[in-house]
C-alpha cells in the first residue's frame, strides 16, 4: 500500500509539473454569436477568434471552411454542437483546442444599408434642385418609401428618375436606382407631396362688381401655388386701375379673369367721329351705342345721318372709322 500511495503521489507531482506545458500548447477558439462575411465561403476565422503558440496549427484552423456564405443581408445559423461536430470531423483534437461557442451562431452576408432617412434626403435634394427656389417657399411632406434598402458591399451610386413633363408640385412619384460598382442592384419608388408657396395679390376688402381697384384694396399674401389658378395676379401695377368683372370676397386671391380695364367709352357718351384718308378728313359728332376700350371696334350712331356705323376707339372722346 505504501508503494502504491507513493506512485500516485509521484504521478500527481508529474502532472502538476507538466500542466504548464499543456497549457502553453493549447489553442483557443472563441466563436462569436454574430458575424459578417463577405467571401463565397465561411472560414473559421470569419466567425471566431483563434489564438495560440502553435502558429502553424492556428493558421490551419483559421482556414477551415465551415460552409457557403449567405447572400448579402441574409443569415445562416449554426448551433454550438454542429460547429464542434464539424471540427471533430476535421480531426481537431479537443485536448489541445479549447472551443467556446454560444448555443446559436448567426452568420450574415456583408451588406450596405440605405436607411429611410437617407432615401428621404435623396428625394428632398432632387426636388429642391429641380424647383430651384428659396427653401422658405417649398414644403415637402408625406414622403413615403421603403424602411431600408439592402445592397451588396461596394461603391454605391444612385440615379433619380422623374415623370416626363412634371412641374414638381402636388403629389409626385420618383424612382431611385441604386447601383454597386456601376451595376444596377435595386429600383425603388418614392412618393411625396410638394407644396410651392407664392406671393400673390389678394383683396383687402370685399369688392363689388365693376369696382375700380385702388392700391389700398389689395395686399400680398403667400399662398400654396398648387391651389391657385394659372392666371393669378402677382404684380400690383397690372391690377391697380382695373375694375372687377364680378364681386370678390375679402382675402380672395385676384385672378386675371376677375379683372378688366374700365371702358374708355360707354353707351350714351358723345364722341368725335373721324373718317380720313390721304385725300380727305371728315369730322362729325356721334353717340356711343356700346362700351369699349382703346383699340376696340364699337358701334356708334352718326348724329348727322342717324345711321349706325362701326369705329375704333382712339381715346375717351374720339373714334375713327376705318376703310
Amino acid at each position: 500500500m505504501d508503494k502504491l500511495f507513493s506512485f500516485f503521489c509521484f504521478l500527481i507531482s508529474l502532472l502538476s509539473t507538466t500542466s504548464p506545458l499543456f497549457a502553453d500548447s493549447m489553442i483557443t477558439v472563441k466563436v462569436s454569436a454574430n458575424s459578417l462575411v463577405s467571401g463565397e465561403v465561411i472560414a473559421l476565422e470569419d466567425i471566431a477568434e483563434i489564438s495560440g503558440d502553435n502558429q502553424e496549427e492556428v493558421e490551419r484552423l483559421k482556414s477551415l471552411e465551415i460552409g457557403r456564405s449567405p447572400d448579402f443581408g441574409k443569415t445562416r445559423k449554426f448551433s454550438a454542437g454542429s460547429i464542434r461536430s464539424f471540427l471533430n470531423q476535421k480531426g481537431i483534437d479537443f485536448l489541445t483546442v479549447n472551443l467556446t461557442s454560444p448555443e446559436e451562431v448567426k452568420v450574415t452576408g456583408d451588406f450596405l444599408e440605405i436607411t429611410e432617412k437617407r432615401i428621404k434626403y435623396i428625394f428632398i435634394r432632387f426636388i429642391n434642385s429641380k424647383i430651384n427656389l428659396d427653401d422658405s417657399r417649398i414644403m415637402i411632406k408625406d414622403i413615403r418609401c421603403q424602411k431600408k434598402v439592402i445592397l451588396p458591399p461596394g461603391k454605391v451610386t444612385y440615379e433619380v428618375i422623374s415623370p416626363p413633363g412634371s412641374n414638381f408640385t402636388g403629389k409626385i412619384n420618383l424612382f431611385i436606382l441604386f447601383s454597386i460598382n456601376k451595376k444596377l442592384q435595386k429600383k425603388i419608388r418614392v412618393s411625396g407631396i410638394i407644396n410651392i408657396f407664392q406671393d400673390v395679390l389678394c383683396a383687402s376688402n370685399s369688392l363689388k362688381r365693376h369696382q375700380l381697384i385702388r392700391e389700398e384694396d389689395i395686399h400680398i399674401e403667400r399662398r400654396n401655388s398648387a391651389r391657385l389658378s394659372h392666371d393669378i395676379m402677382i404684380n400690383p401695377e397690372e391690377v391697380i386701375g382695373k375694375r372687377t368683372k364680378k364681386a370678390v370676397k375679402i382675402n380672395m386671391p385676384l385672378r386675371g379673369n376677375f379683372l378688366e380695364l374700365p371702358p374708355l367709352v360707354k353707351r350714351g357718351d358723345p364722341v368725335t367721329v373721324l373718317a380720313e384718308s390721304s385725300n380727305f378728313l371728315i369730322k362729325t359728332i356721334g353717340e356711343v351705342l356700346e362700351k369699349g376700350n382703346k383699340g376696340q371696334i364699337i358701334k356708334v350712331l352718326n348724329i348727322s345721318s342717324r345711321k349706325g356705323i362701326y369705329a375704333r376707339v382712339i381715346d375717351s372722346n374720339t373714334v375713327r372709322v376705318e376703310f
